[in-house]
């Protein structure tokens, strides 16, 4: 009775051992499929969802508004909402800063671009090709200058490039207009520009004390940033390098740039 008793519970304990081991196995599964590169291969071949775009967009009245926006791209990922916040500079850098959080239902998406309000500026939902044309009309500009976007920026997440941009408010400057910031390297920035354009291509603010000031002059947008200024010597740019840009203005080679799909 004793070895019956003895190989059930073997048999009992070997299940369990299985059943474990299938649960950890499906939890392995599972951050894979949330983490890196495969994150990323799922977000560009699910479909999209809710898309949003600064309301100020439509303002005709200043084209200072059109200039730096924000642009939220979700994409349903196992059921839930993908989103990729971007700030996109419409007339130097092209996308300035971004960031992918975390999935979400569709209600904590909406609470996330509410909760944006005070420092963004309201948001509109749009149509995801909206969206997709505002990003890539200002990618192409900034590609012009030799700037790359941001290196949090993720190209999967507004693929695939629609055949056809569409025509949006503020797109394709006659003149870059680069406005200093607390954080950018200004002369090296200015160097680039000079390179690309020459020293009366393209139009300058001098560099900005704070984020007020960038408000006041863009209208009612606020690029409230938290980041730490750069503690490296100025270099001047030679032609033909290009520039990567993060906040401070030094970041990702323009060739680098795709590889983080």
């Amino acid at each position: 009775m004793s070895g019956s008793n003895g190989r059930r519970r073997q048999k009992k304990l070997e299940k369990n051992r299985k059943k474990r081991a299938a649960v950890k196995q499906s939890i392995r599964k599972r951050e894979l499929e949330f983490t890196g590169v495969n994150l990323m291969r799922k977000a560009r071949e699910a479909p999209f969802g809710p898309t949003f775009v600064s309301k100020v967009i439509d303002d005709s009245e200043s084209d200072a508004d059109h200039n730096l926006i924000s642009v939220i791209v979700t994409r349903k990922v196992a059921g839930a909402f993908l989103p990729h916040l971007m700030l996109v500079d419409r007339a130097c850098f092209g996308v300035k800063d971004a960031t992918l959080f975390e999935p979400m239902s569709e209600g904590g998406l909406v609470e996330l671009a509410e909760s944006m309000k005070e420092g963004l500026g309201e948001l509109r939902r749009c149509e995801p090709e909206f969206a997709q044309s505002v990003v890539f009309h200002a990618l192409d500009y900034a590609r012009k200058f030799g700037f790359a976007p941001h290196e949090d920026f993720r190209l999967a997440m507004v693929e695939p490039r629609p055949e056809r941009l569409l025509d949006t408010p503020g797109a394709n400057r006659e003149r870059p207009l680069f406005i200093g910031g607390p954080y950018d390297d200004v002369a090296r920035v200015c160097s680039r520009l000079e390179a690309a354009v020459g020293p009366n291509g393209y139009d300058l603010v001098e560099a900005l004390e704070n984020v007020s000031e960038l408000r006041e002059l863009l209208g009612s947008m606020d690029a409230d940033f938290d980041v730490e200024a750069d503690d490296g010597e100025d270099e001047d740019v030679e032609d033909g390098e290009e520039v990567g840009v993060t906040i401070d203005t030094t970041g990702t080679p323009l060739e680098n740039w795709t590889e983080r799909r």
